[in-house]
């Protein structure tokens, strides 16, 4: 007959009885709580917590890690009065070079120069470099600054004329 057919959409096909799933039952082996609910700057995915984590790092002093900082004192650049500060031996600190840098019969002459002096040599990235100066083709002599200050003594002192 037409129309006496329940709906059958909807409708559980078994009987909810006992323990439901997933609360653990509501006997003595029961879910335990979890404790009271942590502050706000406790909980790090809240705004105070992300607040509370912006003011400390803002306070906290700062430092550089991993970068190097740029030459103090007087520096070299370039490869052909590099290449000639090294044949003089002028005392230096050392020696800053492109990791991307064209090797070339200077460039090589260069490092063998700074090897043999003993000096350590810096590879860093080439924005570096350029930043530290934009004419420097790659590599960079960094003087010390007893040389420096040798070098201000001698065009300071009094000429004596003949």
């Amino acid at each position: 007959m037409a129309g006496t057919a329940k709906p059958r959409g909807a409708a559980r096909s078994s009987s909810k009885k006992g323990p439901t799933g997933g609360t653990g039952g509501k006997n003595k082996r029961r879910l335990e709580g979890k404790g009271p609910t942590p502050k706000a700057e406790d909980r790090p995915y809240h705004a105070a917590a992300k607040r509370k984590k912006a003011a400390e790092k803002k306070a906290a002093p700062r430092t550089r890690t991993g970068r190097s900082e740029k030459p103090k004192g007087e520096i070299v650049s370039g490869r052909n009065a590099v290449l000639e500060a090294l044949r003089a031996s002028v005392p230096a600190t050392e020696l800053i070079v492109a990791r991307s840098i064209d090797v070339d019969d200077r460039v090589a002459e260069s490092l063998q120069l700074a090897l043999h002096h003993q000096l350590p040599i810096r590879e860093v990235h080439r924005a570096e470099i350029e930043g530290i100066s934009a004419n420097s083709q790659g590599i960079i002599w960094q003087l010390s600054l007893t040389s420096t200050l040798l070098s201000k003594r001698l065009l300071n002192a009094p000429t004596t004329q003949f």
